[in-house]
């Protein structure tokens, strides 16, 4: 709860900040306008104040929506505690709370939950590939690899799968190993235009790969 109440917090606060902005940046536009316009400047005597008002109120939408945008993400983890601490073994609230912490770029905490997910669901394709990308993203690419690859065991044609594993293997500089993932995963999906980009890219760099 105090989660949620400082979300509204925050949202109320960024709420005001934008309507104070918005009250005092619209009419110093309009007033720019009028000076260069001295026909036109009897018209900001009247119309500042339309231009305040409606600049608090469009200012105050817009600090609305970044206040509830930056406090989402502490409410969705909060919502997924909540259930794990209603069932340990909900793999799917792991999941969701470690992709919350994917976005806001808690690796760590993001694997962990993965991990747990896991451990609750061991056929769990999806946590493996999102704690795949984690390792990846955090510069970890045998562990990414591996999960990529069990990713592929429980599902064959998982296109994706292969791209990013492709890609890990760039990343350790094992160029024929990251040529014979993107291939694959060309044969799933040849219109897969991230595989098809990343081969090309590939082979420009190292031509000697080209059959």
């Amino acid at each position: 709860m105090s989660d949620i109440l400082s979300g509204c917090a925050d949202s109320v606060i960024a709420s005001l900040i934008g309507a104070v902005i918005g009250a005092v940046l619209f009419p110093v536009i309009l007033l720019g306008i009028a000076m260069t316009d001295m026909e036109a400047g009897w018209i900001f005597l009247f119309a500042a104040p339309i231009a305040a008002l409606v600049g608090a109120i469009a200012g105050g939408i817009i600090g609305s929506i970044v206040g509830f945008l930056a406090s989402s993400d502490s409410e969705n983890a909060a919502s997924f505690t909540k259930a794990i601490e209603l069932d340990t073994d909900l793999a799917e609230a792991y999941y969701n709370r470690g992709n919350v912490y994917f976005k806001t770029e808690q690796y760590d905490k993001a694997i962990d939950d993965y991990t747990k997910a896991i451990e609750s669901n061991p056929d769990y394709a999806e946590a493996y590939y999102n704690r795949g990308v984690t390792y990846r993203q955090s510069g970890q690419y045998e562990k990414a690899i591996d999960d990529y690859t069990k990713v592929i065991e429980l599902n064959p044609d998982e296109a994706d799968a292969y791209n990013n594993r492709g890609v890990a293997y760039l990343s350790l500089e094992q160029y024929d190993k990251a040529l014979e993932n993107y291939d694959k995963a060309l044969e799933i999906d040849p219109d897969y235009s991230l595989a098809i980009n990343n081969r090309k890219r590939l082979i420009h760099a190292h031509p000697e790969l080209e059959p």
